[in-house]
């Protein structure tokens, strides 16, 4: 009887583990199942990311081909040629270094080159770079700097945050016709944090466009306007601003749009540690 009692609890313990195995494969596939469907999508999105880059991509070079071909058949000008092909290259260098952004960031190697930087001197270094791309009898190009910190020093990437400005300021020039591009600051020492506004009166963003602003090639094309440009800039923008410790949102103010961007004048250690080890790692 003994070998009997004892030959059932070894058949209990044996099916329990078979049950507690059968449990952890079933939850094993599911997780399979789950991080196929992911890959599947992913490789989906590089599809028509390299899609979409190879028909932006193509957009600037048919200009350059065409206007080369009819300077050399005299068809036109070659100064108006040159003109033009100078441009259309202009904005392929800019597409083809968004997209080198874009593809540092999702693999996680686009580096920063953290250092005490003044703010306000960046903000106003991008605001009178838009001065000369607007037309100032129509558009007023105005920075409103909180005096009380204008010489204010964050911890931060010179280049990557006046790219964050860049693109955000350079929007706003092509939508605004009329009114103003305006740019405020706001000073929180206490909140170790300073907000930057930057509003215009180009007409808003459409509501439904408001929640994927922030994705790849989104353009803010309002009407029936059709602005230039990769659609890459604020996504870029905000993952220089994320991984800074800040944040970057959107909303519709008055005639135009407001972009708010919230940054921490000293770094966390553990985001300071993670910057230096994105630096090692690109120069491995």
């Amino acid at each position: 009887a003994s070998n009997f009692e004892h030959m059932r609890q070894n058949l209990v313990a044996a099916q329990e583990t078979l049950a507690s195995k059968n449990k952890e494969l079933r939850t094993l596939n599911a997780d399979l199942e789950l991080a196929n469907e992911a890959l599947k999508k992913l490789d989906k999105l590089k599809d028509q990311f390299i899609g979409i880059a190879s028909h932006e991509l193509r957009g600037p070079i048919h200009p350059i081909l065409g206007y080369a071909s009819m300077a050399k058949s005299g068809k036109v000008k070659p100064e108006a040629a040159l003109d033009v092909i100078y441009k259309q290259a202009l904005k392929l260098k800019q597409l083809a270094g968004d997209i080198l952004d874009v593809s540092r960031i999702e693999s996680g190697t686009l580096t920063y080159a953290m250092q005490k930087t003044k703010i306000h001197e960046i903000l106003l270094n991008a605001m009178v770079a838009a001065g000369g791309m607007v037309n100032p009898k129509d558009v007023s190009v105005i920075a409103d700097i909180d005096e009380h910190h204008k010489d204010l020093e964050i911890w931060a990437d010179r280049d990557r945050i006046g790219q964050v400005f860049t693109n955000i300021i350079g929007n706003a020039t092509k939508f605004t016709k009329k009114g103003a591009i305006k740019a405020q600051t706001h000073v929180n020492k206490d909140a170790n944090m300073v907000e930057i506004s930057i509003s215009d009166t180009g007409g808003g963003i459409p509501e439904d466009l408001l929640p994927d602003l922030f994705g790849k090639f989104v353009t803010r094309n309002i009407g029936n306007l059709n602005k230039e440009g990769s659609g890459l800039g604020l996504y870029i923008s905000k993952a220089i601003v994320s991984s800074h410790g800040g944040t970057i949102d959107v909303y519709n103010s008055g005639n135009g749009a407001t972009f708010r961007i919230v940054l921490p004048i000293e770094q966390a250690n553990e985001n300071k540690e993670r910057v230096f080890e994105m630096i090692k790692r690109e120069h491995k």
